[in-house]
């Protein structure tokens, strides 16, 4: 953002903490007139300058206010990230196509260039990783690869480490009695619903798994783009 004084600027020092908030509203956000700055640049009167904070906060929709907030040195800090957030923000929409002839074309990762799978000691390893996985081995590396990181992924998610954690170590079981699975329909051949009772399991499961990465898309793009009424980091969802 070009701040002048960044390199020396200190967020406990009140004076500066103000002094940054008055010069992102003058040259970045700009959502009041010159005039209607006045009270902001009053860096040293408290009584002017916390009050109109508090209502620069407020048209900025920035939710759960109060003049409590400018006391905790937490929320302070909490603070001056999200008006620095806005400023990005107003940078952006101000120069966007500067910005976006600059940026770099996201390209998927190539993880074989950072991982050979055909090197020996990479097969060992991923033979080890996969035995100690209880991971049935197979010939087929690159599939052994992939049963390595999905095995990864749905055993060692945040749920289920938490869940690790609170009964002491054990890990919960994820066994399914595939007897009580509801097929809706059978074929006559007891192996043969079971086999289709697994696929249909395996069809779910894939599903949810799908879900899982479209919620970890919208958090994500919520962090960049919603309005801080929605913004889940807030800790609070509508609220005005």
């Amino acid at each position: 953002l070009q701040y002048p004084h960044w390199d020396r600027f200190d967020p406990n020092e009140q004076t500066q903490y103000r002094t940054l908030i008055v010069w992102l509203e003058e040259t970045k956000i700009r959502l009041y007139s010159i005039e209607d700055r006045k009270p902001l640049r009053e860096v040293n009167e408290d009584g002017i300058w916390e009050p109109a904070f508090i209502k620069y906060l407020k048209d900025l929709e920035y939710p759960a206010l109060s003049i409590k907030l400018l006391r905790e040195k937490n929320e302070t800090f909490y603070l001056l990230d999200w008006v620095l957030s806005k400023a990005v923000s107003a940078e952006y929409s101000d120069q966007k196509e500067l910005f976006n002839s600059q940026s770099i074309p996201w390209k998927p990762e190539d993880l074989s260039a950072k991982c050979n799978i055909k090197d020996k000691s990479v097969v060992e390893t991923l033979h080890e990783i996969a035995d100690l996985l209880k991971i049935t081995d197979c010939p087929n590396t690159e599939a052994l690869a992939k049963a390595v990181c999905s095995t990864l992924e749905n055993k060692f998610d945040r749920e289920t480490l938490a869940s690790v954690r609170k009964n002491g170590g054990e890990t919960p079981s994820k066994r399914t009695d595939y007897s009580k699975c509801d097929l809706g329909f059978t074929t006559g051949d007891k192996d043969l619903d079971r086999a289709c009772r697994i696929l249909r399991l395996m069809y779910i499961n894939r599903l949810a798994t799908l879900q899982r990465g479209i919620n970890r898309g919208l958090v994500e793009a919520q962090m960049i783009t919603a309005n801080p009424k929605t913004d889940s980091r807030l800790g609070k969802v509508g609220y005005s």
